[in-house]
């Protein structure tokens, strides 16, 4: 979050968080990861849409990842 915003690192990003729950959790199907900036705030908002398997239902996470300091 201290770089340049470019639509390599938020494609990077996403790859990433794609990546980990796919290889790491094998309990969901992952349907999207979707990563938008507020550069404003030095701000990442994160969505994460799955379905849990054997179930029909989508589930959708919203996070916010910011600067602390």
């Amino acid at each position: 979050m201290f770089e340049p915003i470019t639509p390599i690192l938020t494609t990077m990003i996403e790859r990433t968080i794609s990546d980990t729950i796919t290889n790491f959790e094998p309990r969901v199907d992952l349907l999207g990861v979707s990563v938008r900036f507020s550069p404003e705030n030095n701000d990442a908002y994160i969505t994460v849409a799955f379905k849990i398997k054997n179930t029909q239902t989508p589930v959708s996470v919203n996070l916010i990842l910011e600067r602390t300091r």
